[in-house]
């Protein structure tokens, strides 16, 4: 699970911060029975930093680049994005997405999601594509988004960029 990949995204870590307290509650045996996490709550501390005393706006890392679009999943280095969207010189150019990449594979989970906020809705990839669903675990996501939208959201749900 990963969360605040996004500095201005204030909530997404802080909804992280709440899941592992939950983990840690009353419910944690049904809960972690038979699963295991690893969370990073945090994957741009820095900005997040910087948010925090006043840069409300700030998105990207120190170094200027959009930590989610710096993976090399459908990674294009194009000089048309904007500022806010930069997806670097190279997928894993980031130390922040280095550090990750290094977690995910050491860890290598069956199910990955990233929090991200600025929205009521809750989003599968691809955020690139106007078209279509992700064309890996489609129906399985699909699966879980109508589960969490029915009993806690009520909300759009489905291919980010489609939706």
């Amino acid at each position: 699970m990963l969360f605040g990949e996004h500095a201005r995204e204030l909530i997404s870590a802080e909804s992280g911060l709440h899941f592992a307290k939950t983990l840690c509650g009353e419910r944690k045996e049904a809960i972690l029975r038979g699963n295991e996490f690893m969370m990073v709550i945090n994957a741009n501390p820095e900005s997040r930093s910087r948010v925090e005393k006043g840069e409300w706006c700030l998105r990207v890392n120190p170094n200027g680049v959009d930590l989610n679009r710096n993976w090399d999943e459908h990674w294009e280095g194009d000089a048309s994005f904007g500022k806010d969207t930069n997806p670097g010189e190279t997928p894993f150019s980031e130390p922040e997405t280095q550090l990750l990449k290094q977690l995910v594979s050491a860890y290598r989970p069956t199910t990955f999601f990233t929090i991200h906020s600025g929205t009521l809705g809750m989003y599968m990839p691809w955020a690139f594509d106007m078209q279509h669903l992700a064309d890996r675990n489609q129906q399985s996501m699909m699966e879980i988004l109508k589960k969490v939208d029915e009993d806690h959201c009520q909300c759009p749900f489905g291919a980010a960029g489609k939706e």
